[in-house]
């Protein structure tokens, strides 16, 4: 091994970049409608699920935009970027929405939607973490 490097880049290449950029728009709206799905009728009645999901939708809102940056201006790039954050938002405070209407008239209905909105958070930040940060111009 006479002066032989490699060069380990930290950063993925940019094709592998933009295919995971492009999987971060399906992959939020994917785990949003298999949750939903998966729910369906059998949702737990239970308000200690949506007292939960009522904490636990702000910490995952706050960790898109703090850690992620996912509603960062500088993170846009094009139109599905947009898309992405907007869906999350939308996903995000229906979720939070219906968790605190159960807890307000005592009738859990809706777990459906909320776990759905927790399952799209949690793909939303996990596609922010393998995308990495937004490249600098």
């Amino acid at each position: 091994m006479t002066g032989s490097s490699i060069a380990i880049s930290r950063s993925p290449p940019e094709a592998t970049r933009q295919v995971l950029a492009a999987l971060g728009l399906v992959v939020p709206v994917l785990a949003f409608v298999i949750t939903l799905y998966a729910i369906g009728d059998a949702q737990p009645r239970s308000l200690a699920f949506h007292e939960s999901a009522a904490q636990v939708i702000p910490v995952l809102a706050l960790a898109l935009a703090v850690d992620a940056r996912v509603f960062s201006l500088r993170r846009v790039h094009d139109g599905g970027d947009v898309v992405v954050a907007l869906a999350l938002v939308g996903f995000l405070a229906g979720g939070e929405y219906e968790a605190l209407r159960a807890l307000y008239s005592g009738a859990p209905e809706r777990a459906d939607i909320v776990g759905a909105a927790i399952a799209a958070g949690f793909a939303g930040l996990a596609s922010a973490a393998l995308t990495g940060p937004p490249q600098q111009p």
